[in-house]
Protein backbone atom coordinates (compact mmCIF):
# COMPACT_ATOMS: atom_id res chain seq x y z
CA UNK A 1 0.00 0.00 0.00
CA UNK A 2 3.05 2.22 -0.18
CA UNK A 3 4.66 3.79 -3.16
CA UNK A 4 8.20 3.71 -4.43
CA UNK A 5 10.42 6.74 -4.16
CA UNK A 6 14.04 7.29 -4.99
CA UNK A 7 15.48 8.81 -1.84
CA UNK A 8 15.95 5.83 0.50
CA UNK A 9 12.92 6.25 2.69
CA UNK A 10 9.86 4.09 3.02
CA UNK A 11 9.26 1.99 -0.05
CA UNK A 12 12.13 2.58 -2.41
CA UNK A 13 14.15 0.63 -4.92
CA UNK A 14 16.39 -2.04 -3.50
CA UNK A 15 19.45 -3.95 -4.64
CA UNK A 16 19.26 -7.53 -5.83
CA UNK A 17 23.01 -8.03 -5.26
CA UNK A 18 25.64 -6.02 -3.46
CA UNK A 19 27.57 -3.28 -5.21
CA UNK A 20 30.27 -3.28 -2.52
CA UNK A 21 33.21 -5.56 -1.84
CA UNK A 22 31.73 -7.16 1.27
CA UNK A 23 34.17 -10.05 1.14
CA UNK A 24 37.06 -7.58 1.16
CA UNK A 25 36.29 -6.35 4.67
CA UNK A 26 34.28 -9.13 6.33
CA UNK A 27 37.09 -11.63 5.79
CA UNK A 28 39.20 -9.49 8.14
CA UNK A 29 36.94 -10.36 11.08
CA UNK A 30 36.39 -13.56 12.99
CA UNK A 31 32.61 -14.01 12.72
CA UNK A 32 32.56 -17.63 13.93
CA UNK A 33 29.64 -18.02 16.38
CA UNK A 34 29.11 -14.24 16.59
CA UNK A 35 25.81 -12.34 16.65
CA UNK A 36 25.76 -9.67 13.95
CA UNK A 37 23.67 -6.55 13.30
CA UNK A 38 23.88 -5.30 9.71
CA UNK A 39 22.00 -3.33 7.11
CA UNK A 40 19.65 -5.52 5.05
CA UNK A 41 20.07 -3.92 1.62
CA UNK A 42 20.50 -6.70 -0.93
CA UNK A 43 20.77 -9.34 1.79
CA UNK A 44 24.35 -10.11 0.84
CA UNK A 45 25.75 -8.74 4.11
CA UNK A 46 23.64 -11.31 5.97
CA UNK A 47 24.49 -14.19 3.63
CA UNK A 48 28.21 -13.43 3.80
CA UNK A 49 28.08 -13.28 7.61
CA UNK A 50 26.45 -16.71 7.76
CA UNK A 51 28.93 -18.01 5.21
CA UNK A 52 31.72 -16.86 7.52
CA UNK A 53 30.25 -18.68 10.51
CA UNK A 54 28.05 -16.13 12.28
CA UNK A 55 25.51 -17.78 14.55
CA UNK A 56 22.82 -15.10 14.26
CA UNK A 57 22.36 -12.12 11.93
CA UNK A 58 19.80 -9.37 12.46
CA UNK A 59 19.16 -6.98 9.58
CA UNK A 60 17.73 -3.49 9.65
CA UNK A 61 16.57 -1.29 6.81
CA UNK A 62 14.25 1.66 6.29
CA UNK A 63 12.82 -0.12 3.23
CA UNK A 64 10.35 -2.92 4.10
CA UNK A 65 10.82 -4.42 0.63
CA UNK A 66 14.28 -5.57 1.73
CA UNK A 67 12.70 -8.16 3.99
CA UNK A 68 10.90 -9.71 1.02
CA UNK A 69 14.18 -9.80 -0.88
CA UNK A 70 15.82 -11.59 2.08
CA UNK A 71 13.08 -14.21 2.01
CA UNK A 72 13.38 -14.68 -1.74
CA UNK A 73 17.16 -15.09 -1.62
CA UNK A 74 17.07 -17.55 1.29
CA UNK A 75 14.63 -19.84 -0.51
CA UNK A 76 16.46 -19.47 -3.82
CA UNK A 77 19.77 -20.47 -2.20
CA UNK A 78 18.18 -23.38 -0.39
CA UNK A 79 16.27 -24.76 -3.40
CA UNK A 80 18.20 -23.78 -6.55
CA UNK A 81 21.51 -25.04 -7.83
CA UNK A 82 24.42 -22.61 -7.94
CA UNK A 83 23.97 -22.13 -11.68
CA UNK A 84 20.21 -21.61 -11.31
CA UNK A 85 20.72 -19.07 -8.50
CA UNK A 86 23.17 -17.09 -10.63
CA UNK A 87 20.61 -17.05 -13.44
CA UNK A 88 17.63 -16.23 -11.20
CA UNK A 89 19.41 -13.30 -9.54
CA UNK A 90 20.22 -11.80 -12.93
CA UNK A 91 23.96 -12.24 -12.65
CA UNK A 92 25.36 -12.13 -16.14
CA UNK A 93 27.56 -15.10 -16.96
CA UNK A 94 28.19 -17.18 -20.07
CA UNK A 95 25.18 -16.31 -22.23
CA UNK A 96 25.42 -12.57 -21.44
CA UNK A 97 21.66 -12.42 -20.85
CA UNK A 98 19.81 -11.13 -17.79
CA UNK A 99 17.33 -13.70 -16.44
CA UNK A 100 16.45 -11.90 -13.21
CA UNK A 101 13.23 -13.26 -11.66
CA UNK A 102 12.93 -15.90 -14.37
CA UNK A 103 9.42 -17.37 -14.15
CA UNK A 104 10.47 -21.00 -14.65
CA UNK A 105 12.97 -20.75 -11.79
CA UNK A 106 10.47 -18.87 -9.65
CA UNK A 107 8.02 -21.73 -10.19
CA UNK A 108 10.61 -24.08 -8.65
CA UNK A 109 10.77 -22.09 -5.40
CA UNK A 110 7.45 -20.28 -5.04
CA UNK A 111 5.80 -22.93 -2.87
CA UNK A 112 8.58 -22.57 -0.27
CA UNK A 113 8.08 -18.83 0.21
CA UNK A 114 5.95 -17.49 3.04
CA UNK A 115 2.61 -15.94 2.07
CA UNK A 116 3.84 -12.33 1.91
CA UNK A 117 6.87 -13.08 -0.27
CA UNK A 118 4.87 -15.44 -2.48
CA UNK A 119 2.07 -12.95 -3.10
CA UNK A 120 4.48 -10.10 -3.77
CA UNK A 121 6.81 -11.90 -6.19
CA UNK A 122 4.08 -13.95 -7.84
CA UNK A 123 2.21 -10.72 -8.63
CA UNK A 124 5.40 -9.04 -9.80
CA UNK A 125 6.48 -11.90 -12.05
CA UNK A 126 3.12 -12.93 -13.50
CA UNK A 127 1.37 -9.58 -13.95
CA UNK A 128 4.08 -7.48 -15.58
CA UNK A 129 4.60 -8.09 -19.29
CA UNK A 130 7.95 -6.31 -19.43
CA UNK A 131 10.85 -6.71 -17.03
CA UNK A 132 9.13 -6.85 -13.63
CA UNK A 133 12.17 -5.53 -11.82
CA UNK A 134 12.81 -2.24 -13.62
CA UNK A 135 11.08 0.01 -11.11
CA UNK A 136 11.67 -2.14 -8.04
CA UNK A 137 15.40 -2.80 -8.16
CA UNK A 138 18.32 -0.55 -8.97
CA UNK A 139 19.57 -1.46 -12.41
CA UNK A 140 23.17 -2.64 -12.46
CA UNK A 141 24.98 -4.95 -14.83
CA UNK A 142 25.97 -7.57 -12.31
CA UNK A 143 28.62 -9.77 -13.86
CA UNK A 144 29.66 -13.05 -12.31
CA UNK A 145 33.31 -12.12 -11.83
CA UNK A 146 32.57 -8.97 -9.79
CA UNK A 147 29.71 -10.45 -7.79
CA UNK A 148 31.82 -13.50 -6.93
CA UNK A 149 34.68 -11.24 -5.79
CA UNK A 150 32.32 -9.18 -3.63
CA UNK A 151 30.66 -12.18 -1.94
CA UNK A 152 32.48 -15.03 -0.26
CA UNK A 153 29.32 -17.18 -0.45
CA UNK A 154 29.34 -17.16 -4.26
CA UNK A 155 31.88 -19.85 -4.89
CA UNK A 156 30.31 -23.23 -5.61
CA UNK A 157 31.62 -24.81 -2.40
CA UNK A 158 30.58 -21.92 -0.16
CA UNK A 159 27.22 -21.64 -1.90
CA UNK A 160 26.33 -25.27 -1.20
CA UNK A 161 27.56 -25.02 2.41
CA UNK A 162 25.31 -21.97 2.86
CA UNK A 163 22.43 -23.76 1.11
CA UNK A 164 22.70 -26.56 3.69
CA UNK A 165 22.52 -24.17 6.64
CA UNK A 166 20.36 -21.23 5.54
CA UNK A 167 17.10 -23.14 6.06
CA UNK A 168 17.84 -23.30 9.79
CA UNK A 169 18.37 -19.54 10.04
CA UNK A 170 15.44 -17.30 10.77
CA UNK A 171 15.19 -13.89 9.16
CA UNK A 172 15.48 -11.26 11.84
CA UNK A 173 14.45 -7.99 10.21
CA UNK A 174 13.91 -4.61 11.85
CA UNK A 175 12.18 -2.00 9.67
CA UNK A 176 13.96 1.13 10.88
CA UNK A 177 16.44 3.71 9.62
Amino acid sequence: KGFLNSDFKGYSRTYRMTTENISGFLNKFDLKDKKILTVAGSGDQRLNCYSLGASDVTCFDVNPLCELNLKLKDVAIEKLSFKEFIKFMGIISDDNTNHFLNKELFDKIKNYLDDDAYEFYNYLITKFRRDPSKNLYYDFDYNLRDVRNFNCYLTKDNYYKLANTIGDKSINFININ
